[in-house]
């Protein structure tokens, strides 16, 4: 049996009461107060924040999506890179779809969609938060980056394929925009290579009137050169004046040689001698004037025949040289317009933008795991950085 004294019941009486287990909440909350301040300043929250406005406020965005390609009539010329990374060569048609890119996000583009749509409103519909939609007042940078950031265009250069995304806050409007997009790059690749055309024949154009041209400035200088020598060919005069003397002089060797023939067994005073030495004489005399003809100079006595044949043959070459070129400049003009026809560049659309039935945008999830993440990293490096300086200074 055991006995109790007074001093052990003063003792069972001093006891504290046996206190009750804490509830889950103040656990949480005593752990919570445990973190460091940093952390829930740094981390904890901005991902209540990030999850607060992505899980309640953020507004949903549908995506559209198209997909085009900037095809040419012209064959695709193989290059030794492709042939050895498999990549087809683009040429022209690669450079016109950075170009469709690059003016889609530019202000031109959007200007040009403006005239359509009124693309600011459509980005500040009714029920849009605050921080997804465009601002009432904002300076067209602002519009303009803001546009960049609801428009992405892809352009695979292996495949010549572009990818059009367009995202806004109804599937209605997302269908509409894409659609005038590619309407506007279709116009874009059509004046892209109209301008082509355009520049290709203008300067074939342009050497065939400075051909002309030429050819017309020969043919006055030809004409003048005639009608003040009042000779049709120079050369041709000159050539049948040369033939005709070397023709009297070959029959002067003939009637010579006859006449040493007749010498050899006539009397010199014979007829025949007689008139065949009158014949040589004759035709020597008329040897003389024509050689004259050729040396005297002409009637207004100004220049030597030569001279004359010389400045004819010049302003003769100048005028067959700008035929030549002439027609040259005319077979470059139809190669220029048959080339400028089968360089000819179009957009085919082969995927056109449907209504999207769901808003896939923003991705919450991926949003607010970001946040945290990114928020990790910052204040892990932070505190790294306070502990190394307060370790270098010997802070405690």
């Amino acid at each position: 049996m055991n006995m109790l004294y007074p001093g052990d019941a003063m003792a069972s009486d001093a006891r504290p009461p046996l206190a009750s287990p804490p509830s889950h909440a103040r656990r949480g909350w005593d752990r919570l107060r445990r973190l460091p301040r940093s952390l829930i300043a740094c981390v904890v929250a901005p991902t209540l924040v990030a999850a607060l406005y992505y899980g309640l406020i953020a507004s949903g965005q549908y995506v559209a999506e198209a997909r085009f390609a900037v095809r040419s009539s012209e064959p695709v010329a193989s290059d030794l890179l492709g042939t050895l990374t498999g990549i087809p060569g683009q040429g022209g048609s690669s450079q016109d779809s950075y170009a469709v890119r690059d003016y889609i996000l530019s202000r031109e583009g959007f200007e040009a969609i403006s005239q359509h749509l009124d693309v600011r409103a459509i980005f500040r519909r009714n029920g849009t938060d605050w921080l997804s939609r465009l601002g009432a007042d904002a300076p067209i940078e602002d519009v303009i980056e803001y546009w960049a950031q609801m428009i992405d265009v892809i352009f695979e250069p292996a495949t010549g394929i572009s990818t059009l995304r367009v995202r806004a806050f109804s599937p209605e409007d997302a269908q509409t925009l894409a659609t005038a997009l590619l309407t506007e790059g279709e116009l874009l690749v059509n004046r892209l290579s109209e301008r082509a055309r355009r520049d290709a024949l203008s300067f074939a154009e342009a050497e065939v009137e400075r051909a002309e041209q030429r050819l017309t400035e020969a043919r006055r200088q030809l004409t003048e050169f005639r009608n003040q020598r009042q000779m049709l060919d120079p050369a041709r005069a000159a050539e049948g004046r040369l033939g005709l003397v070397a023709s009297l002089e070959g029959e002067v060797s003939r009637a010579q040689a006859e006449l040493s023939t007749l010498r050899s067994y006539m009397h010199a005073s014979a007829a025949p001698i007689v008139s065949l030495e009158s014949r040589i004489g004759a035709l020597k005399d008329q040897i003389r004037v024509e050689e004259r003809k050729l040396a005297s100079r002409q009637a207004n006595g100004s220049e030597l025949m030569s001279t004359v044949v010389a400045d004819y043959e010049r302003v003769s070459g100048e005028h067959g040289f700008a035929e030549r070129a002439y027609l040259s400049a005319l077979t470059g003009l139809e190669a220029a317009r048959a080339e400028a026809l089968r360089q000819s560049r179009y957009l085919v659309s082969f995927v056109q933008p449907r209504l999207p039935e769901d808003a896939t945008r923003p991705r919450r999830l991926l949003a607010i795991v970001t946040v945290f993440c990114s928020a990790c990293v910052v204040w892990a490096l932070g505190a790294l950085g306070v502990a190394a300086i307060k370790d270098h200074s010997g802070w405690v």
